[in-house]
Formats: structure tokens, C-alpha cells, sequence
């Protein structure tokens, strides 16, 4: 299978200009007004002057260490993005389900370095717009992922009693992961709550998705979904990690930086210009599934 994915990139790639030139007059282009608008001014502000990143990290509600909340999506453009991923799920163009993920509406890779990934044109210039200007910033500030930041990696799932129900206890392959749902108001499920392990505490943390909003948290943090019972919940996943698949190593302070090591840059040390940047590396290919 992964050699028609391969050996069709360019093909597929064609499909979705045309689809989306096809579809341009009936479909919204993603664009970053269909985030909360707190979080779009905030972010704004922080990239026009670092120092007001402070603003920023307000908006988030930390539920342990290295796990924090907000929300993400603005509640009323979601119908807008739903319809619109409608659209793909709709279209005859082949697309991949993340591994392991049986096939749902909804599940489709997003990165580039993926294959069978959504090269909708617009919709990756929205992806590298979330990613660069809002995820990578505020998982350096909150999670200090600072080093281990250079490269994306994205999906999208939905959880169905029938399908892909639950996610046994793991960690992610990340330095930070960006769990965004995109559920309507009017589209409630029960169960699906996902469970947070303090590792300094030994606690475990329950927590339920609410529409549009999202969990930012280090990648190493254990973390389960239990069963969905009823309805269905659609949700955006993001990761950051380092060149050739690096993540940090060790544990945390409580300000959310990684600990010292001889291979890693202080995170204490960065200045807030710095966590206000693009990395100048260019994508690698390794993609973790």
C-alpha cells in the first residue's frame, strides 16, 4: 500500500488543487478566523511584541503538569470547518487513515511528510499557520519544547461505539501534542473522557472534550481515552517533535521547562523573541506512523 501512496503523490496532489478550484464558490478556505477570537488577538499581540506573551499562557487552564486547556476553535465557524471536512471525506480523492485507526469520516493525515495526506492547497496553508504561529509558541511557553519543535505531525480522528471506541494507556512520540475537538454544540456523546497521569503525584486526572476546545500537553505525559458509550466525538490531533523524531528526555520544573541534559538547550535560558520564531529547518521525512 505504501508504495501507491509513493509512486501516486503527484497524482493525488493535482487532485486536490482541482478539487479545491472545482469547489472554490460552495466551500470555505480554512483560514485562522475560525479560531477563538481571545486566542487570535492574544497570539497577535504576543508576535507583534513578545514581552505580552503573558496574555497568551492566561487562556490556558492547567490541569497537571505539562497538561493545560483552552479553548481553541471559535463555537460558532465549527458548521463552517465541519462542512468543509465534509467535503473531503465526501470527495473520490484516496486518503490514508492514520495506522492502527480503522477508516472513519474523519480520518485522514494532515502533514506532508504523510502519505495519502489532505494536500488541499488551503487547507495546508491553514495547518502550517495553526502550527507556526500558534501550537509551536505556545507549547514553548507553556511546555518548554524549545530545540524539539522543528517538525509537525498531524491527524484527525473519530471515535465511534462501533469503530475506534477508546485508546489504552500510552505517551505520545511528540514533545508536545495539540488535542483539538471539533464536535457542535448540538452533537453530545457520552463517555470518551480522557484520563491524565501525574507522574510526580502518581494522581490520575479525568478530563471530557468540549467543542473547540483543546489539551496541549507534553508528550510524555501518560494518558488514556475511555470507551465512548453513545454518539460520536471528531477531534484534530497536532505533535511537534525535533529533527529525526527527537523528543526530550527527563522531567519537567514546575514552570514547564524540560530538565537539563547535556544535549539539550536550557529552556530556561530562551528569551521570549526566541520562543516567537520559526525554526529555519527544513521538514525532514521521518513521520512517526
Amino acid at each position: 500500500m505504501s508504495h501507491f501512496w509513493k509512486s501516486n503523490r503527484a497524482l493525488l496532489e493535482s487532485a486536490w488543487v482541482e478539487w479545491e478550484i472545482k469547489n472554490k464558490g460552495d466551500l470555505l478556505v480554512p483560514d485562522e478566523t475560525l479560531l477563538d477570537p481571545r486566542l487570535r488577538r492574544a497570539i497577535k499581540d504576543a508576535w507583534e511584541n513578545p514581552e505580552k506573551e503573558n496574555a497568551v499562557a492566561d487562556l490556558w487552564e492547567e490541569i497537571i503538569p505539562g497538561v493545560y486547556t483552552a479553548q481553541f476553535f471559535d463555537v460558532e465557524r465549527l458548521a463552517e470547518f465541519r462542512n468543509y471536512l465534509e467535503a473531503v471525506a465526501n470527495s473520490q480523492i484516496p486518503k490514508r487513515a492514520p495506522y492502527g485507526i480503522q477508516l472513519n469520516r474523519y480520518g485522514v493525515m494532515l502533514d506532508p511528510r504523510s502519505e495519502g495526506h489532505l494536500a488541499a492547497p488551503y487547507f495546508q496553508a491553514f495547518y502550517n499557520d495553526m502550527m507556526n504561529r500558534y501550537m509551536r509558541p505556545i507549547a514553548r511557553l507553556l511546555l518548554g519544547t524549545y530545540g524539539y519543535d522543528s517538525q509537525t505531525f498531524g491527524f484527525s480522528i473519530q471515535y465511534n461505539p462501533d469503530k475506534d471506541k477508546d485508546l489504552h494507556a500510552h505517551t505520545d512520540a511528540s514533545s508536545a501534542t495539540l488535542n483539538i475537538n471539533i464536535n457542535l454544540p448540538d452533537e453530545p456523546f457520552t463517555g470518551s473522557q480522557v484520563d491524565f497521569h501525574d507522574k510526580t503525584t502518581g494522581r490520575t486526572v479525568q478530563t471530557s472534550f468540549e467543542p473547540g476546545k483543546a489539551i496541549i500537553h507534553r508528550g510524555n505525559v501518560p494518558h488514556a481515552t475511555h470507551p465512548i458509550t453513545s454518539g460520536q466525538r471528531s477531534n484534530l490531533v497536532v505533535w511537534l517533535y525535533g529533527d529525526r523524531m527527537q523528543i526530550p528526555q527527563g522531567g519537567a520544573n514546575s514552570y514547564g521547562n524540560f530538565a537539563k541534559s547535556a544535549d539539550k538547550v536550557e529552556s530556561e535560558n530562551i528569551t521570549a523573541r526566541q520562543r516567537w520564531s520559526v525554526p529555519n529547518e527544513p521538514k525532514d521525512t521521518y513521520a512517526p506512523f
